[in-house]
């Protein structure tokens, strides 16, 4: 594969959206290999290598000189990576190549395990499985997992190449169960580590982290490239660019195409809110001037860099362009008109003899993407200029009657805009919208007994209004920013919750929401473009994260997230193979912390009882514990600090702020220790021994080997006695 460009942007797709639960898994290119001498395609292969002394350079796939960009994955929460090496592949080069991951939270390059058994169909291929990357450029925002991820892939190298992650929890490179493995002279500049070896065997030479990363003039050439390779994106100090430009739709605008020409040179802005996707193209004319054309919709906007000034503009859509924050009047540039669509096929002006009326389906604001079904009695054509221009994915039938059956899918404020004959003899939404003729809503329950059915959306579960809907205390609202990619979000409350399928900010289908043991429910979904989910539920907001800007509202109030979530957590920590048990009582809310296991189905109420061993169970609480009982050997930590379970009970101050740390020197070493206070043992720092000892506030024990014990304490220490060749460290915290 050469001198090619792959964009994946589902946010650019304006069609129907079927089967959103469902794996996408959206890959610019996927490489599977037959063994040796096979033809790809041979599953399983049947025959062994025809010439296995071909060198190993010439039996796997080779990448070079390509345009890779992963700009926005919707509801695909399953793709693997932009650069997908199957388990049946053997080994692969990419060089000179650059990769874009903004989304998806996957690999730009990942070798899967060969072999991996996931497909009845899948064989092992034969040696080597190695990846060599080449003068590789990898930027990008999406958060979590790594840049590159080789699983198995004995012999790789990754040479003269550039990683850029702004992404949070984002690490450079991952290598699992991988053998003689070399990383050199590479610029790695990520939030999480550069490189991770996990049961490998990798070496590093001549790293750095201090650079961003140019983007190379790759994939479509420099007549066509997506960027004109100058400079670093998102770093705001790239020479020669003394303007910026922003060219953006009107809220609720259709997906339009732009081109603008600037006098000088120009680039794209690859970060902030109006940021370029890469699918944009900049071209550089022979007076030195530059032609940017592109795409914008949905209030959406993409934005440049640039010498000179705007010579002109033309806009396909309802839209604006800004210098500098500056609106411009594009009317005065070189005459160019703003109404100016380009479209192909026919222009259906308004003077058209043939039609009579014109019929505007139009998406309320906010509302996610519905479909709809309108019935007229006669002939129809989509309106392909304007405002609500219709897209052209919109499907009209002629009926033998000689009506005309339109569907289509608007949202997000959008709309489709027709001309017909005839009169509206039916009209279908299923999402909250309305339908105008000739500038005049029509009321939908008097056309043939249909009725604007907002609720209707092929969602199983919970209802959406009526009399018989069940009584909920408040209404939660997860609203994306105007102009924020699709992201995802979890939101936990306190008691039941449901959907609302009605109204501006109506949930869909594709969130899911799981009801805990505890009584509590969390809900995750997805939203983006300034829509938002709604749902109804019982209690308090337990916890919050949204992955993306947006904010939070309950029952019409934002909703600090920094101030979500109870007051307190408490985690019992046990040790293995010695269970111990406990039970506490709070004089507020209680849940169990669903990042620790078991603790779920322990709670009654403001009550929970339990065993801890080798895991912890953990606890969210508003106000005080007044009662607390552990019965064996466990710590317990109240908002992060080990506490004195005894004083909890008491309702004393169980705070333990003292340290004392006793490590074995090789042998074996003996300690008793009293002091003034109180002291437990510390569970999260220490070898833990049933021959260790506290009560009260006297302490006993022994190290050896390479023991360390560890305890917590308040007051003072009255007597020590120490034998052996132990270290004691202790931290006085109180004074």
């Amino acid at each position: 594969m050469k001198d090619s460009t792959f964009v994946i942007d589902h946010a650019r797709y304006d069609g129907k959206w079927i089967a959103t639960d469902k794996a996408f898994n959206t890959r610019a290119i996927r490489i599977d290999q037959a063994k040796n001498g096979e033809t790809i395609g041979s599953y399983p292969p049947k025959t062994e290598p025809t010439d296995p002394s071909r060198p190993a350079e010439e039996r796997g796939a080779l990448i070079e000189r390509c345009d890779i960009r992963v700009l926005n994955t919707l509801y695909d929460r399953n793709i693997r990576g932009a650069i997908c090496m199957n388990a049946a592949s053997q080994s692969a080069t990419i060089r000179d190549t650059y990769i874009q991951m903004d989304a998806g939270q996957a690999p730009a390059v990942y070798r899967v395990k060969p072999g991996w058994n996931f497909r009845d169909d899948q064989d092992t291929p034969p040696k080597p499985h190695w990846v060599r990357l080449e003068n590789v450029t990898i930027n990008g925002s999406t958060d979590n997992g790594a840049a590159v991820r080789v699983e198995s892939g004995d012999d790789t190298v990754i040479t003269n190449c550039c990683i850029h992650q702004t992404g949070s929890n984002r690490n450079g490179i991952v290598m699992n169960d991988t053998a003689n493995a070399r990383v050199e002279d590479s610029n790695i500049r990520v939030s999480g580590e550069a490189v991770v070896s996990r049961s490998s065997d990798v070496s590093t030479q001549n790293l750095t982290s201090s650079d961003a990363c140019p983007i190379p003039d790759v994939g479509r050439g420099s007549s066509g490239s997506p960027s004109d390779g100058t400079g670093s994106p998102g770093d705001g100090s790239e020479t020669g660019t003394e303007h910026e430009l922003l060219v953006r739709a009107d809220a609720g605008a259709d997906v339009f195409s732009y081109t603008v020409r600037v006098s000088g040179a120009a680039e794209p802005v690859l970060d902030g809110t109006y940021r370029a996707n890469g699918n944009e193209e900049l071209v550089t004319n022979d007076d030195g001037s530059t032609t940017i054309t592109g795409t914008v919709g949905l209030g959406g906007g993409d934005t440049f860099r640039f010498d000179g000034t705007v010579v002109s503009a033309e806009l396909s859509g309802p839209g604006a362009v800004f210098v500098d924050d500056t609106e411009l009047d594009l009317s005065t540039l070189d005459g160019k008109d703003e109404n100016t669509d380009g479209s192909t096929g026919g222009d259906s002006g308004g003077s058209d003899a043939n039609t009579e009326h014109e019929l505007l389906v139009r998406a309320d604001a906010g509302a996610d993407v519905f479909s709809y079904t309108v019935n007229v009695s006669g002939s129809a054509e989509p309106v392909l200029d304007g405002t609500y221009r219709a897209n052209g994915n919109e499907e009209l039938v002629t009926n033998d009657d000689g009506s005309t059956t339109i569907t289509g899918t608007v949202g997000l404020g959008g709309g489709d805009t027709f001309r017909f004959f005839g009169d509206v003899s039916s009209a279908e939404l299923s999402g909250p919208g309305a339908v105008f003729v000739d500038d005049t809503e029509l009321d939908l329950s008097t056309l043939d007994g249909k009725e604007e059915d907002e609720n209707t959306d092929g969602s199983t579960g919970g209802g959406s209004g009526g009399s018989d809907e069940p009584a909920y205390d408040h209404e939660l609202l997860v609203r994306a920013d105007t102009g924020a990619d699709v992201f995802s979000y979890t939101v936990r409350v306190s008691g039941a919750a449901e959907p609302v399928l009605d109204g501006t900010y109506r949930a869909n289908d594709n969130e899911e929401l799981t009801v805990h043991a505890d009584g509590s429910t969390t809900i995750t979904g997805t939203v983006g473009l300034g829509g938002g989910d709604s749902f109804r539920f019982d209690g308090t907001v337990v916890f919050a994260d949204l992955g993306g800007p947006g904010s939070l509202a309950v029952d019409g109030s934002d909703v600090s997230l920094a101030e979500v979530g109870p007051d307190h957590r408490l985690e019992i920590v046990g040790v293995p193979d010695w269970p111990a048990t406990y039970e506490f009582t709070v004089d507020g809310e209680l849940f169990a912390d669903l990042s620790a296991s078991g603790a779920e189905e322990n709670v009654s109420g403001s009550s929970a009882e339990g065993s801890v061993g080798e895991d912890p169970d953990a606890y969210l609480f508003n106000g005080s514990i007044t009662d607390f009982r552990v019965e064996g050997d466990a710590g317990v930590y109240l908002d992060g600090e080990q506490v004195d379970p005894d004083a909890l009970d008491a309702g004393t101050d169980p705070s333990l702020p003292n340290r004392l740390v006793i490590e074995s020197a090789g042998g074996t070493s003996s300690y008793e220790f009293e002091v003034s206070g109180n002291a437990e043992k510390r569970y999260r720092s220490a070898t833990v021994e049933t021959a260790d000892l506290t009560s009260g506030g006297y302490i006993s024990g022994s190290v050896d080997g390479d023991d360390v014990d560890a305890y917590a304490f308040s007051g003072d220490i009255v007597t020590m006695n120490v034998t052996g060749s132990g270290s004691l460290t202790f931290e006085d915290l109180d004074g």
